[in-house]
């Protein structure tokens, strides 16, 4: 009897339904055909949030991303981020610290507010100064930062940074809440 094999792309998952029963005579040789899908066995993917108002520059870094396997989500917009971020839970939020109608410094005090620690990626075309500076108020506030990248950026940083784990942020002191 000779089994198929399936990968992702061939295979319509939405197709997929009950296992017909099928008689000894329909298929001697062979038991009942059946699908079995196992959670433990699917090695789940990363996933990352973009917040970058740009179109072309946040299409390209989701293409890089899923390049190297991340399940990518993107907004353009940053007025619901806190709402998207909770819903998705990304392993990975980037973004733009330039946005219209809010500013990073801001998206980052409201994703502390909400107790949102995703891991962060700065990105900014207002130079390193200003991704070194938001990189300091994103450890005073706590948030995991995974490091900032100025634009135009380099694709192989881009993915060094998406791999690897966020340095951990002390949580404020108390302190420091009331200074800011």
């Amino acid at each position: 009897c000779a089994l198929p094999i399936f990968d992702e792309k061939s295979i319509n998952f939405n197709a997929l339904s009950a296992p017909r029963r099928r008689d000894a005579k329909d298929n001697p040789g062979c038991f009942p055909s059946r699908v079995v899908f196992l959670d433990t066995m699917v090695e789940s993917r990363k996933r990352v949030l973009i917040v970058d108002d740009d179109v072309h520059v946040a299409q390209l870094m989701a293409r890089i991303a899923r390049g190297i396997e991340f399940d990518v989500s993107v907004a353009y917009e940053a007025s619901d981020i806190g709402a998207r971020v909770h819903d998705l839970q990304p392993d990975v939020l980037v973004l733009d610290l330039q946005m219209p109608g809010i500013d990073g410094v801001q998206l980052l005090n409201n994703l502390a507010a909400e107790s949102l620690r995703v891991p962060i990626l700065l990105v900014s075309g207002m130079g390193t100064r200003t991704i070194n500076t938001t990189a300091q108020v994103c450890r005073r506030l706590g948030l995991p930062l995974l490091g900032g990248l100025a634009k135009p950026f380099d694709v192989d940083v881009f993915q060094r940074i998406l791999q690897r784990d966020p340095v951990p942020a002390p949580l404020p002191s108390r302190s420091e809440e009331h200074t800011s």
